[in-house]
């Protein structure tokens, strides 16, 4: 997630909007574009006090989005990516449809279903994607079960 100068506000909503996902595999890469309001920087090194899924780098010199995204990507150890903005704000399922997303048009998605109803269970999902079997609707997919998922730069690695 590629941060310059971002209202706490709306920084705080971000972030919060990644832990707050159902699917908790993931990791949340950030970098600071040289932000001058010093404020930005206390408060990204005080998420990652909080959350050690939470990896924050900091620009020398203001490069832009796509350099502050480039240098949080580079950040990133997971297999999938997604994007994600300073203000943006992901709904508490996106990155388990993202993933399960990223299986649609695969016979990957088989697996991943197999993998849910053996390990989870007796009750519907009622996941559309996934007509299964599971104790944990919508939060199926531990992170053992399926590729990690991680948060990076402009995004969200998964």
């Amino acid at each position: 997630m590629p941060v310059y100068n971002t209202p706490l506000k709306q920084l705080d909503l971000a972030i919060r909007s990644v832990l707050g996902q159902h699917y908790e595999n993931w990791e949340l890469c950030i970098c600071d574009d040289a932000s001058p309001n010093w404020d930005v920087r206390a408060r990204l090194q005080n998420w990652q006090k909080q959350e050690p899924r939470i990896n924050v780098t900091y620009s020398r010199k203001h490069g832009g989005i796509s350099e502050a995204s480039n240098q949080a990507l580079s950040k990133a150890t997971g297999e999938f990516i997604g994007l994600l903005d300073h203000d943006d704000e992901l709904s508490p399922d996106a990155l388990f449809e993202g993933l399960i997303g990223s299986f649609a048009n695969s016979s990957m998605l088989a697996g991943v279903r197999d993998i849910v109803c053996d390990r989870l269970g007796t009750e519907s999902c009622g996941h559309p994607m996934l007509s299964c079997i599971t104790t944990n609707p919508c939060r199926a997919l531990a992170p053992t079960a399926a590729t990690p998922i991680s948060s990076r730069t402009a995004g969200t690695r998964f």
